[in-house]
């Protein structure tokens, strides 16, 4: 079960615009229009790397449509370089 964490989130300016935000990444140069699940994924994945299982649970609907809409998502948010996937994290 892969992994997902945010990548150079911290160097991002967010804009709040109605129902999303507005992202530009330094490291691309881009910006992007990013809509509320989208806003909440990277602000998750932020605190800490996470499955797709997990996150449904966290959304309170961990179906296999939604699994396969977030896992849509976030494949959506590794090409414009805003989350990649990663190992599972080590217990410190």
């Amino acid at each position: 079960m892969a992994y997902w964490q945010v990548t150079h989130w911290s160097s991002c300016l967010v804009e709040p615009v109605q129902q999303g935000a507005m992202v530009y990444h330094p490291g691309s140069g881009q910006t992007h229009y990013l809509n509320e699940l989208a806003l909440w994924l990277l602000h998750r994945l932020a605190l800490s790397p996470a499955t797709v299982v997990e996150l449904a649970q966290e959304l309170e609907d961990p179906t296999p449509t939604a699994q396969a809409a977030l896992q849509k998502l976030l494949e959506e948010l590794v090409t414009r370089r805003l989350v990649a996937p990663c190992s599972l994290p080590l217990e410190s």
